[in-house]
């Protein structure tokens, strides 16, 4: 089984449990691998010896703040995509901190779903991948990492739903059995729990509705597989 590669996010912030449990943990099933820090100073030593491709910045940092470290990556790291965070919800800090170089400006209370759309939105801006388009409009961008419904809808995908949708996507309507998805999630397929594929897809099913209010056409076809289209 291939895994992608994942996509490399510097996380700067204090607070420690948000940073690296809820941000870095949380961003991992979405391709994301998370470098992390808390200070100012750190953040420069960082970007000085690290490749990565998205920031996640804090608004409040123990020596300087977020404003300062949007202005040094627009002067020092233009391709990179910066997200703002901050648990003050002031309209005032949103407007500065897009108006001093952040490409979004996300409150800490943002669902992991909506701050990882976020992330590839932003990488997508950034590197315009062509988007692969299947039956009935729906669509993967060429990473493979977000899904976009026929109204424009965007959802950011985890790796088994990546995995999941690519496989059934390419199969172009036809049934793909439970054996070929699983072997796209683990590399022993034949001890994989089918109850656990059913749950995955459910929940992805679900999650899709929820997010774009509109029906995802995987199907299960009883005691084949599943169906897209």
């Amino acid at each position: 089984m291939h895994l992608p590669d994942p996509i490399r996010v510097l996380v700067v912030d204090d607070d420690a449990d948000y940073r690296d449990r809820f941000l870095a943990q949380g961003l991992r099933p979405f391709g994301f691998e998370a470098v992390t820090c808390g200070t100012v100073a750190e953040f420069r030593s960082l970007i000085a010896a690290e490749n990565f491709q998205l920031a996640i910045v804090d608004l409040s940092l123990p020596d300087g703040n977020g404003f300062e470290i949007s202005r040094l990556m627009r002067a020092q790291l233009p391709g990179v995509g910066t997200v703002m965070l901050s648990a003050d919800e002031k309209i005032q800090n949103s407007i500065r901190g897009l108006q001093e170089g952040a490409d979004a400006y996300l409150f800490k209370s943002a669902h992991m779903d909506v701050i990882a759309g976020t992330l590839h939105a932003l990488r997508r801006r950034i590197q315009t991948p062509v988007t692969e388009k299947f039956q009935g409009d729906w669509a993967l961008t060429a990473d493979g990492w977000c899904l976009t419904s026929p109204r424009g809808c965007i959802v950011a995908l985890t790796q088994s739903e990546r995995q999941i949708c690519r496989t059934l996507m390419t199969s172009r309507g036809a049934c793909v059995d439970r054996l070929t998805l699983t072997s796209g999630l683990t590399a022993k397929p034949d001890e994989f729990d089918e109850r656990r594929l059913d749950g995955i897809i459910s929940r992805f099913r679900s999650k899709v509705l929820r997010s774009c209010n509109e029906a995802l056409p995987i199907h299960a076809l009883h005691g084949r597989g599943y169906q897209f289209g």
